[in-house]
């Protein structure tokens, strides 16, 4: 049977001939202000490109920058049980609705998009394990159907069939690199093994001044990002004809890899190629060294083998406290406990001083140049409309980037939702539509930055109800 398919899997025209390989896919720093523990999912393949399988964890070396690592816990197949939280994003330009020479045709079954939604179907068949989830997010000159991640495959498949080809040729554009940023930000709170699987029959083109898009996103940005969450990035250049560089670059950086076919007809092998490498992945936990780098440069490698067979990867070390990598040390010691001390005065000065009330506080405006006194938020049923009208909640004035109706706040028991209405919203620095707010979050629309604070209601026991301030 593996004859079989070695055939088919030599048509993608990017999995050449070559010996076996250690392909570092995901590097989750997670555990590291739990356990000081650094987990990597790899691949290890053989001359086609596929698993190969009892890799003897006594062969296997594990360095963080330079510095040969204990390896804790190691496991194989732990994709299997454990679940994947897979993306699935689809080039909807209107070139995928030409045949597969890239020629214009109306036969509906000669379209790719045809061919690629078949194949997208024949994968969600095959996922079984209650603890996968997947998700799915076309694109063109803007981000069409989104599916946030779920256990429901058939929520996929409806959206799916909500791809329609493009109007007109002012919706045809292919914007990869918000298509990367958007899904990067879609699986990137995600926990355990986070895979995006992304088609395109072309590289990079966007509209210009596209009013979709005023925040441009740099693929290096969105890259760094995928890199800090560990996602990685799996690519499929479809009917090029030529290897596209720009797809590859993409899961070169991400810990994935790029796949080229001419023949639509095999994508459906493809993506069941695919999702078998992850399922097969190798995991290895190992403790981080106490070095202070920002980023940390971990490499595995197969002890004795001739040629040598390695990979290497970074993460970024957001840690606090660290094991000592040689003997204890009484001054290190001593510090974390002052620290810890301090930690917990400061927390008790802030529940003395808290305010009670969730609320919102402006930091900086273009009509404010201090901080003005914070606003309580409504209670639940109720939504804070945020905007340049003055008969909103809370207005901004003199900003021309603020809509009438720019966001609103809503308030469900413990939750508060902020939605983006009319205008562009960042929330710590990242563009959402919609996102769970926490206290700390920084508010951006337009010129204006706000602070949001859920304040200590529940923890104080107050049954004390907020009211909307008068204006």
């Amino acid at each position: 049977m593996k004859k079989v398919v070695c055939a088919v899997i030599l048509f993608f025209v990017i999995v050449p001939c070559f010996a076996e390989k250690i392909i570092i896919s995901q590097i989750d720093n997670s555990s590291l202000l739990v356990n000081q523990n650094v987990q990597v999912y790899f691949s290890f393949i053989d001359d086609q490109g596929y698993p190969v399988e009892n890799l003897n964890k006594d062969k296997l070396r594990v360095f963080e920058n330079g510095v040969n690592r204990n390896i804790v816990e190691f496991k194989s197949k732990i994709n299997v049980n454990q679940g994947i939280k897979l993306f699935i994003v689809l080039d909807n330009s209107g070139s995928m609705y030409d045949d597969a020479s890239g020629n214009a045709t109306e036969d509906v079954q000669a379209q790719r998009m045809t061919y690629a939604k078949k194949a997208i179907l024949s994968l969600l068949s095959q996922i079984k394990n209650p603890h996968d989830k997947t998700g799915f997010m076309s694109f063109n000159t803007s981000i069409g159907t989104i599916e946030e991640l779920s256990s429901d495959n058939v929520r996929v498949e409806l959206s799916l069939e909500n791809v329609k080809r493009p109007l007109t040729p002012e919706q045809s554009y292919t914007e990869l690199n918000e298509a990367v940023y958007f899904s990067v930000n879609r699986v990137s709170e995600q926990s355990g093994r986070k895979v995006i699987i992304l088609l395109s029959d072309g590289e990079n083109y966007p509209k210009k001044d596209n009013e979709e898009f005023k925040q441009r996103h740099e693929l290096s940005n969105s890259l760094e990002l995928a890199r800090k969450y560990g996602v990685s990035i799996y690519t499929i250049g479809l009917g090029l004809g030529a290897d596209n560089r720009y797809l590859a670059s993409i899961s070169e950086k991400s810990g994935g890899s790029h796949f080229q076919i001419d023949n639509p007809e095999e994508l459906d092998q493809l993506y069941s190629f695919i999702r078998n490498r992850v399922l097969n992945e190798y995991y290895l936990s190992y403790p981080a060294t106490m070095s202070s780098e920002d980023q940390k440069m971990v490499r595995i490698e197969i002890a004795g083998s001739t040629p040598v067979v390695q990979d290497e990867g970074s993460y970024f070390s957001a840690m606090v406290f660290g094991k000592p990598t040689q003997e204890f040390s009484f001054l290190l010691f001593g510090a974390i406990v002052f620290a810890l001390l301090l930690l917990a005065f400061l927390f008790f000065v802030r529940l003395k001083k808290a305010v009670k009330a969730p609320t919102v506080q402006t930091l900086s405006s273009a009509w404010s140049k201090g901080k003005a006194e914070p606003m309580t938020i409504v209670n639940d049923g109720q939504d804070m409309i945020i905007g340049n009208d003055a008969g909103a909640d809370l207005t901004i004035q003199d900003d021309n980037e603020v809509s009438m109706n720019a966001a609103k706040i809503s308030k469900k028991g413990d939750v508060f939702t902020l939605v983006a209405e009319d205008s562009s919203v960042l929330i710590n620095n990242q563009e959402v539509k919609s996102k769970v707010l926490r206290s700390g979050d920084i508010i951006t629309i337009g010129n204006t930055q706000l602070v949001f604070d859920k304040g200590m209601t529940k923890m104080m026991g107050s049954k004390t109800k907020s009211k909307r301030p008068k204006k």
